[in-house]
């Protein structure tokens, strides 16, 4: 029977000398296959994580208000708005990890009212920090 795990197959682990020693006892075979697993995995494991695009708002909203987040690209969308979290009293965030080629947005208070001026224009992986006018 074989098992494959990250492209490394217990037979594979086993041919490194280890197969003279078949007689060993299952828990010690075990072990070893999990030692050697573990190498294996930790060479041929890559860890890709894409970049965080982040927007980084300054302003006190006051008690029982929400800023909330409404565009285009990113997952965005004018008709319904997404809550930022609030990281302090007057810093609110919304990030994400989500690949986009172009996005634009605009904050809202409660999801409702519209900040003042022109849509932001947002990059994939940047991070924009601003306070919006209402």
């Amino acid at each position: 029977m074989t098992f494959t795990k990250n492209k490394c197959s217990i037979n594979e682990l086993l041919d490194q000398g280890e197969k003279k020693k078949q007689k060993t006892s299952t828990v010690q075979t075990q072990d070893l296959l999990q030692k050697k697993t573990s190498l294996c995995n930790q060479e041929k494991t890559e860890v890709i994580k894409k970049p965080i695009t982040r927007i980084v708002i300054n302003y006190d909203v006051g008690f029982s208000n929400a800023l909330y987040i409404r565009g285009r690209g990113a997952n965005l969308s004018w008709e319904k708005g997404v809550v930022l979290k609030n990281i302090k009293p007057d810093e609110w965030v919304w990030e994400t990890r989500t690949s986009f080629t172009t996005c634009e947005f605009k904050i809202l208070l409660n999801d409702k009212e519209f900040e003042i001026g022109d849509n932001h224009l947002l990059s994939y992986g940047t991070t924009i920090q601003y306070t919006p006018k209402f």
